[in-house]
């Protein structure tokens, strides 16, 4: 969907990029020609598998221990999306786990995008035991609603652009801003 789109397209405009594999299920050709409309700089470096992303053996195949990050956004029209991307997680991390060297100390960061606001606010609160991803897994869990809010705040954790904090001193008398988000 959209935010793999707009995913691939900033990944691919950092400095020293690599390759990028999606795993999807839905058609591959649709999805190709949606992402290569970006520039012909996709067509090179993103490569498609078409599967299951709960599949265990499905994700093996993606060589996870080479991967320098994961992102699993899920399907767009998923039932369960957020449930889906979990479970995903858990089986990247334990995939990871499985076929890293075993004398290595490379961490692999997850993130993992969770749609509806309430499983992402669940999600923060919990406590996952230390090795419930695997011990070599840094879990990010992320939503798109909440970055966007974050960057209109000014509230942002990395060196991102922000915009220019929105608590100023109202013209008017009455002392109240109203924010209209169009979008």
């Amino acid at each position: 969907g959209e935010i793999t789109s707009s995913l691939i397209d900033k990944l691919l405009n950092e400095p020293g990029s690599h390759k990028i594999l999606v795993l999807t299920e839905k058609d591959v050709p649709p999805l190709r020609a949606q992402i290569h409309s970006h520039g012909k700089r996709h067509q090179q470096k993103v490569i498609f598998y078409q599967g299951n992303i709960e599949s265990k053996s499905q994700i093996e195949r993606l060589n996870l221990n080479k991967a320098y990050e994961v992102f699993i956004v899920g399907e767009d029209e998923g039932y369960s999306r957020d449930t889906k991307n979990l479970n995903s997680a858990k089986m990247a991390g334990e995939v990871f786990e499985e076929t890293k060297d075993r004398d290595s100390r490379r961490m692999l960061q997850l993130n993992v995008l969770f749609d509806r606001y309430p499983s992402f606010s669940t999600i923060q609160r919990l406590n996952f035991p230390n090795n419930y991803f695997g011990k070599s897994i840094y879990f990010h869990p992320f939503n798109f609603q909440e970055n966007w809010a974050r960057l209109m705040w000014g509230f942002t954790s990395r060196n991102e652009q922000t915009y220019s904090r929105l608590d100023f001193i109202p013209l008017d008398e009455n002392k109240h801003v109203h924010l209209v988000i169009v979008g």
